[in-house]
């Protein structure tokens, strides 16, 4: 455990971003890949469109908490 300890303290955050976006990014590419083999052409259109779709709607989801989060935190620190 206390080398891991020491790893963390060599690695900047920077670079373990980098790291995890770069792992992201890699499994993202490798899901796509093997599921457009494993689906065919039509299938994985289909599942890229719905796929699409959810983040879309997570989009918007996520726009509205960041708005109430917002008026939250200036109606808070207001005395009424």
């Amino acid at each position: 455990m206390t080398a891991f300890k020491l790893l963390l303290k060599k690695v900047s955050p920077e670079q373990l971003f980098m790291g995890s976006v770069l792992l992201v990014n890699g499994g993202n590419y490798l899901y796509n890949l093997l599921l457009g083999r494993l689906l065919g052409p039509e299938a994985y259109a289909d599942a890229a469109l719905l796929v699409t779709l959810l983040l879309v709607l997570s989009f918007l989801g996520m726009t509205f908490q960041l708005a109430t989060t917002k008026f939250a935190v200036i109606f808070s620190g207001r005395d009424w």
